[in-house]
Order: structure tokens, then sequence, then C-alpha cells
């Protein structure tokens, strides 16, 4: 097998470098532990270190301004730092100038950036499930061969797209800033996801895979990608797992008998083949996913089985007198739909100015319909709903 290569048409550019990065609130309890990895520790020291008035405050609570130095007087009130609690500013000014050097001591705990990050797959699960089930059928050799060698996915989040306006919404807390999807056999993939192939979490990840496949909780489920969230600014790594699904048995047939037009061949179980178009409305659609997923916007799956574009909308807040609405909790926001009836429904329109990269785009709805085609909602709705 030729050595896959890196994931460089999913790669995001980024439209604006964003160096700040404000703290998240809102944070729910992490459910799969997620791994610090050894340079955090090295940066934070080397921060401290370049910037010593950041150690100086949380030591001894020096009532003045970190960025300027200006002491609080009656006339110039301080708002404290709501991620450490132990350091002011005079300003949201002076707090965006120092964050290049404060947030490494900002944030209260390394939890609270795992708990965002979790929170954050968990509620775009179906975006990024779509995602890892495309790369695994375009860049490595379908299931089969996946699962047969030490494929991974890394997602590189970055930062939200206007920090100083997040208001704690856990779909807007980061983006999708890269995917990288290789073989750790035949290339590396680097500190980063490096870890899921260590004993404790490769022992994890085929427990994980028997619940799903040797008792047949869904008999579409054939096997589980590891799959890495990497917050790049912060050098924090969570190890999870997505799982894959066998496309539909009538689109195997439908592919094969294309032969003549198709790219790639593979039997059942590995590699389809597709024909040119559909093999680019698959890859437009990766595009697509990303863009929705960086705008905070939200698919789910629809409940009718036979609709083959996803269910568009976005998280708001719930009423502050719900019972449920839990503060600092996701339960605080519900999900609310964009578009309108099915019947009535503009796809294109809802779609349009969501894409991040593609230069020669497939309309939206002819990408959802081929990618439905080989996984039916059905299926994703059980397999999405337990990834991670």
């Amino acid at each position: 097998m030729r050595s896959p290569r890196l994931v460089t048409d999913a790669r995001v550019p980024r439209r604006t470098v964003l160096r700040h990065w404000h703290p998240l609130p809102n944070i729910l309890n992490a459910q799969t532990p997620l791994s610090l990895l050894p340079c955090q520790t090295t940066l934070t020291m080397k921060s401290m270190s370049q910037n010593p008035q950041s150690v100086l405050a949380l030591a001894c609570q020096k009532i003045a301004c970190e960025c300027c130095g200006k002491p609080r007087t009656a006339d110039r009130p301080l708002k404290r730092c709501k991620g450490c609690s132990a350091t002011w500013f005079c300003n949201k000014e002076c707090q965006i100038a120092c964050w290049p050097h404060h947030k490494n001591l900002s944030y209260a705990t390394i939890a609270s950036l795992s708990h965002a990050s979790k929170q954050w797959a968990e509620v775009h699960q179906l975006a990024l499930f779509i995602i890892a089930t495309l790369l695994v059928e375009l860049r490595g050799g379908g299931t089969r061969a996946a699962l047969s060698s030490s494929y991974s996915v890394t997602f590189d989040l970055g930062p939200p797209r206007s920090p100083a306006a997040h208001d704690g919404n856990p779909a807007s807390a980061f983006t999708l800033a890269g995917i990288e999807f290789n073989d750790n056999d035949q290339a590396t993939p680097g500190a980063v996801a490096a870890a899921q192939w260590a004993p404790p979490a490769l022992a994890l990840r085929v427990a994980v895979a028997r619940r799903f496949v040797l008792k047949g909780t869904h008999p579409d489920v054939v096997g589980v990608l590891p799959a890495t969230f990497y917050i790049r600014d912060a050098h924090l790594a969570g190890q999870s797992t997505i799982p894959l699904l066998r496309p539909h048995p009538r689109a195997r047939v439908r592919a094969r008998a294309t032969r003549g037009e198709s790219k790639r061949a593979g039997g059942v179980g590995g590699a389809l083949e597709f024909d040119e178009r559909t093999e680019k409305a698959l890859y437009s659609l990766i595009g697509l996913c990303t863009g929705v997923i960086n705008t905070g916007t939200v698919l789910r799956i629809p409940a009718d089985a036979a609709q083959a574009v996803p269910d568009l909308g976005r998280l708001v807040r719930r009423d502050s007198e719900n019972a449920n609405a839990k503060k600092g909790g996701r339960c605080q926001w519900r999900w609310a739909p964009l578009a309108p009836l099915p019947q009535t429904r503009d796809v294109e329109k809802e779609f349009f100015g969501l894409r991040e990269f593609d230069p020669a785009p497939v309309p939206a709805a002819e990408s959802f319909e081929a990618y439905h085609r080989l996984w039916p909602y059905h299926a994703l709705r059980v397999g999405a709903s337990r990834s991670g």
C-alpha cells in the first residue's frame, strides 16, 4: 500500500489570524479523559520567565493593571480576569494586548479547555462524523484498509472567529483550523496523535470496537477510528474514537457498475468506486461541513429517513425561567432550526456563504444526496450519537 498523504485539500486557510483567545465560560465536566502534552508545562514556564509580572500577580495579588502597570484608584477601577481570578486589567484593550503572555495562566484549570472541546465535539458530532467517514473512504482506501492498519484523524482546533464577542456558545467555542489523516505505520502522525497507539488507548479502542461489533450493538458499525482533538494554542490534545459504518449495499452495487468511469477500484468492504462527479461532490462536502462548523452552525440528523440534507440550526439560550437551564452547562442552550419546512426549503440559500474552501463547489444538495446514498442517516443516527 502506498503511503497516505496528508489531507492538504481539507486544511482550512485562516481568513483572519486570531492571536487573542478569551476565556470560555459555560463549561461541562468531560466524560472522556483528555491528556496534557509535555510541551504544555514547558511553554507555561517559558511564559512565566518572559513575563514575571504574571507570576507576581498570582503570588501577591498585586492590584494593578497587568498590561500597563497602572495601580487601581478611585478614578480608575480595574476588572479582574475571569480566567485566573487573580490578574487585573484597566479595560478590554489592555487584556487583549497582554493576552499572548497571559493566556497560559488565565485558564483556571486545564480541565476548562478540555471540557469546552468535549462540549464542542458533541455539538458538532454529525459534521465531524461526516468528515471522518469521507476521509476514510476517499483517502484511507475504505473501512477495511483503515481498520487493518493504524489510521487516525486529527482535528486541529483554533480560536473562535470573534473571541471578543464569544458569549459561551458551545458551537462557536472553537474553529476547525485543519484536518490531518494518516497512517501511523507509514507516516508519522507526530506527538499529538502518538498517544492513540499507546497500550492503554489501544486497549480502550479495542473494547469499544467489541461493544459495537461483537455484541451486535448496531449491524452497520464495522469498527472505530481513532480521533484526536488538538487545541494548538494551548498544546492540549484529547483522544477519542469515531465509529465507522459500512456503506449501503445497494450503493456498492451502483458504484461497481460505473467501473469504466471510476478513478479507483476496490472490492466489497474496500474502497468504493466513484464516478468523477460523485467523488467531487464528496470532497466538496468536507469543505461544506468545515464551513458549517466554523460559523457556529449545527447540523442535525433529520427525522425523515428519506431526507438527504441535514437540518440546519444554531444553539440559542434557553429561557432563564426554564428549570432545566442550568447555569454553566450545555443544557443552558437549545438547538433552533434555521430552515423552513422541508417542502419549502431552499438548500442552496441556506448553505450559501458557509463553505470554507472550494474553488469549484458542487451544490450542497447534490453533495449531501451523494453522501446519503452511501451512508443513510438512519444508520448515522446511532453511529453519530455514540461517537466520542
